[in-house]
């Protein structure tokens, strides 16, 4: 039996589809035809900003956030301020609007957590934002799945990486405007890398040879950054178009909202695991589920590794708002840890994540 829980998604080379099957659409946005696959997510944020023409460039982005939105705002010379989020990861208003009043942005970044619609009192407020010459940019790579009504932005992106296993892919949605395919060329070496890495996750997973992971794993690692040294759009790949046409979405789907509720009925009883979110409406899709945890993260962190449990931290606290943090930003990266319960895994894989969670609680 296979044990290790969370890290990477792995791929079998044989089962790659060889034609385009299916057709994608996201719930909640009209604009389906204008959608552009990209690389990632970063590739779709940069098409975007290479085409749009704000009217400063201040970007006002949410205070927890992955270091990647930013690296490709710095290298267009935009200069980055900050909005507040509360610890229930919804956006802080009176923070937003002091902000949006004082930096005049021409360009408002947004995010839901974790597949929760953590915008929906904010989407009301859209308009007003719109009104002041701000360009708003959602990303919908955790929400992507979750059957919510996303309208109201300028432009919208996702990774597609994210979700299942797949070497590259993002998208790009601009809502009233079109943007220009600019190139055709895919990030090549990237794709390779990943494609070899996951191959070799899934050798892994069939032997549990330990020297294997220590290949894949390095692989993984120089493959990001490679992505994080190159902030220019690329096209995706058509292995991954393949891939991501021909996925069960509903498997997917139903698998992830089966795990979430069983490690959110489970962990009710372990009272220094708080998690994020204290119910799981019939729309959301999660992406992983997050916990603020009362003790040491990182203790926990490494006793569950010990036992080839993944936990990861989305995310580090990053370099470009480390002087700006709030108390509620700081409580967040400092606490939240995310325990994964995709598709990857059955019932008795999350029984294996609770149990440990309690035999660490009573060491």
């Amino acid at each position: 039996m296979f044990r290790e829980i969370g890290s990477n998604f792995w791929l079998e080379a044989s089962k790659y589809p060889h034609q385009l099957i299916g057709e994608f659409e996201i719930y909640g946005i009209n604009k389906y035809e204008k959608m552009i696959y990209a690389s990632s997510g970063r590739g779709a944020l940069s098409l975007i900003l290479d085409q749009i023409k704000p009217a400063n460039k201040r970007a006002l982005l949410p205070i927890y956030y992955c270091e990647s939105i930013a690296l490709p705002l710095i290298s267009r010379n935009y200069e980055i301020f900050f909005y507040d989020i509360n610890k229930d990861l919804t956006i802080n208003k009176e923070s937003l609007f002091c902000q949006m009043e004082k930096q005049k942005p021409g360009l408002v970044y947004f995010i839901s957590y974790f597949g929760f619609d953590t915008l929906k009192s904010t989407r009301e407020k859209f308009s007003l934002i719109k009104a002041e010459n701000s360009v708003i940019i959602e990303d919908i790579s955790h929400l992507l799945f979750s059957r919510v009504d996303k309208a109201g932005a300028d432009y919208y992106l996702a990774s597609l990486r994210k979700w299942i296993a797949l070497p590259d892919g993002g998208v790009a949605i601009p809502v009233e405007k079109t943007l220009k395919q600019p190139r055709k060329d895919i990030q090549k070496l990237f794709v390779e890398m990943n494609l070899k890495a996951m191959n070799l996750k899934f050798q892994y997973v069939q032997s549990s040879v330990y020297e294997i992971k220590d290949l894949y794993r390095k692989m993984f690692r120089s493959s990001e950054a490679l992505i994080n040294s190159d902030h220019n759009y690329y096209c995706m790949s058509e292995t991954s178009k393949k891939i991501w046409l021909a996925a069960d979405f509903d498997v997917m789907c139903n698998s992830r909202r089966e795990n979430y509720r069983f490690l959110s009925e489970n962990l009710k009883s372990i009272t220094w695991v708080e998690p994020a979110f204290n119910f799981l409406p019939q729309e959301i899709i999660p992406i992983y589920f997050p916990v603020y945890v009362k003790c040491d993260r990182t203790m926990l962190q490494n006793h569950l590794a010990s036992k080839d449990i993944y936990t990861p931290v989305h995310w580090p606290i990053p370099e470009s708002c480390s002087h700006s943090l709030t108390q509620n930003a700081e409580n967040i990266y400092r606490n939240i840890l995310s325990i994964p319960c995709d598709q990857r895994y059955e019932l008795h894989d999350m029984a294996r994540i609770f149990n440990e969670i309690k035999e660490f609680e009573t060491n």
